[in-house]
């Protein structure tokens, strides 16, 4: 197998799928409701070094991905690429049958699927053009276009031909914070900070409670709950939205009529209580060397 081919050339279908072009993708849970049967959160832990899981129920055919609140946003951006090249190639299903001779393949196919995916080489040659001299100030404005790791966008500048691995060893430690501080960009990197350590639930089951909140089958306590927020404020929130329990006429039937109606809110429960670490991730960055830095 041949991970950097295979992992780049799923990225560049799957944009092609999805009619992504080669522009930066905005939001990363966004881009995983293209997927069917497929939902993803974002949940606070306590190890900063766990980033990111993939879990697959076999009998519901539903995938769940979950990564980490981080204060690195490039980092759970490039975490959300490699879950999503795990799915998408279906690894959980072959590790869990101990197929793989050597684990490191698929982990480097998912490296290679999340560079291609946040930072297409096409991508890259529209963004600079026919660029000769590029310099650190190009590096950041490229770090900021795609919102991806300098790490990242640096190996793909080399496959772009715009830089050799001498130039590349150079700039290699520049982290996303000091590019930020350097060129003028802290203040929209400190708002991708606050995106990034916020808690997500997966999008579906936030649709589906609401749907129950105003069929008066949830209440708004346990609706905030799952939108991680106050009832108060969401109540404001759902106000301004137009959105509130519907008022439904009481129906008196004999015992013998009335259906057991069911909650089915496994999706929120399946989140609460993850043990991590994670299984399916060992290189936040996508760089090879499996520290994280971003």
């Amino acid at each position: 197998m041949r991970p950097e081919v295979e992992g780049r050339a799923r990225a560049e279908a799957f944009r092609r799928e999805h009619h992504l072009g080669v522009q930066p993708i905005a939001d990363m849970f966004a881009l995983y409701e293209l997927v069917p049967r497929l939902d993803v959160a974002s949940l606070s832990v306590a190890n900063p070094d766990e980033h990111g899981m993939t879990a697959h129920d076999p009998e519901r055919g539903i995938t769940k991905v979950v990564v980490a609140c981080t204060a690195n946003p490039m980092r759970q951006r490039s975490t959300l690429a490699h879950e999503l090249a795990h799915v998408l190639f279906r690894d959980y299903e072959v590790a869990s049958q101990g197929a793989w001779a050597d684990r490191e393949d698929y982990e480097k196919r998912a490296d290679a699927f999340a560079r291609h995916l946040l930072v297409p080489v096409k991508g890259l040659r529209e963004f600079f053009g026919r660029s000769e001299q590029l310099s650190l100030a190009d590096l950041s404005k490229a770090v900021q276009w795609f919102q991806a790791s300098p790490r990242i966008v640096l190996i793909q500048m080399e496959q772009a031909a715009y830089l050799d691995a001498a130039t590349k060893a150079m700039w290699w430690d520049h982290t996303t914070p000091w590019l930020a501080a350097n060129h003028g960009w802290s203040p929209q990197y400190r708002a991708l900070q606050v995106e990034s350590q916020t808690p997500r639930a997966p999008q579906r089951l936030l649709m589906r409670a609401t749907r129950g909140y105003q069929q008066g089958m949830l209440s708004l306590t346990a609706l905030a709950r799952i939108r991680g927020t106050t009832p108060a404020a969401l109540e404001a929130e759902l106000a301004e939205a137009g959105i509130s329990p519907n008022e439904s006429r009481i129906e008196w039937a004999a015992p013998i009529d009335r259906q057991a109606v069911e909650d089915d809110f496994a999706d929120l429960d399946a989140l609460e209580g993850i043990d991590l670490p994670l299984p399916f991730y060992d290189d936040a960055d996508g760089d090879g060397d499996g520290d994280g830095d971003g």
